[in-house]
């Protein structure tokens, strides 16, 4: 029960109680004045105060009237939010639900990715040191073809693969990597992107999807989130994706790996990184 109904019930009682008491006290000072002042001065007596009570009387009626309404108002409002919070509490239920079978078709699929005698996050290792053995094979083909300069700059090559930045490139090495691994990969991206859409699109408060987003995160190994990165950052079927991830700090103390060091394109990580 509401505090409001609680306070009006309490006003109504207390109203109640004066209308049983002011008749009851009318009687009462009336049989006093007759024996200190006689009959005639008990009419008067009893005149005023039968004024007093009919007034309070009149007066009660229209309160207690008011009330009833008041009353069916609050209870109404107090049935309404109990309402709300029932309807909020199952269609949370309904995320929940929906989320963790959201979860457990991506370990499935993550189960059943299989390169030669490697499966599951393995098999993902796997295709991502590939993919890195491509990008600097790719880097260093454009580095003999360019005498290793980079906007008039002349570089080795441990320097120039850093500071590579040549984005298109980039993005057309992934692209290529991503046709020839797309049986494994194309459902695990995309699923993914499903999990993502679906708690960004959710009634949640932002702290809540935040804190959806860190329990898919968790499934993840470092190797899949680098994929991932790349995913929405150099792949020209990433976009939609990359938006949905924007200014959500995703990747925030995930991907340390692939900002630091000497890696291959590092510049251009850390630049897709300070745009997100």
């Amino acid at each position: 029960m509401s505090k409001q109904i609680r306070a009006f019930m309490f006003f109504c009682l207390l109203c109640l109680i004066l209308s049983i008491i002011f008749p009851v006290l009318t009687k009462f000072l009336s049989e006093k004045a007759s024996l200190k002042y006689g009959f005639n001065e008990v009419n008067n007596y009893a005149e005023y105060f039968s004024s007093v009570s009919n007034w309070i009387s009149g007066v009660t009626v229209p309160i207690f009237t008011l009330g009833s309404v008041i009353l069916l108002f609050l209870t109404y409002q107090t049935q309404k939010e109990e309402l709300q919070n029932t309807n909020d509490a199952l269609k949370k239920q309904q995320f929940d639900t929906t989320f963790f079978n959201m979860i457990e078709l991506h370990n499935s699929i993550v189960e059943n990715i299989r390169i030669g005698d490697n499966t599951s996050r393995q098999a993902l290792s796997k295709m991502w040191r590939a993919f890195e053995g491509k990008t600097n094979s790719e880097v260093s083909k454009v580095y003999r073809s360019q005498a290793g300069e980079i906007n008039g700059t002349k570089y080795d090559f441990p320097e120039y693969k850093i500071n590579f930045n040549d984005k298109e490139k980039l993005i057309a090495i992934f692209d290529e990597f991503y046709i020839l691994y797309e049986p494994l990969l194309g459902h695990y991206f995309r699923n993914m992107y499903r999990i993502i859409k679906f708690i960004e699109e959710s009634d949640l408060k932002e702290v809540e999807k935040n804190n959806y987003r860190g329990i898919f995160r968790a499934q993840l190994s470092s190797d899949e989130i680098y994929f991932l990165f790349y995913n929405v950052n150099f792949s020209s079927k990433g976009k939609e994706f990359g938006d949905l991830l924007q200014g959500k700090s995703f990747f925030e103390d995930h991907i340390d790996g692939l900002l630091e060091g000497d890696r291959t394109c590092l510049k251009l990580h850390r630049e897709s990184y300070n745009k997100l």
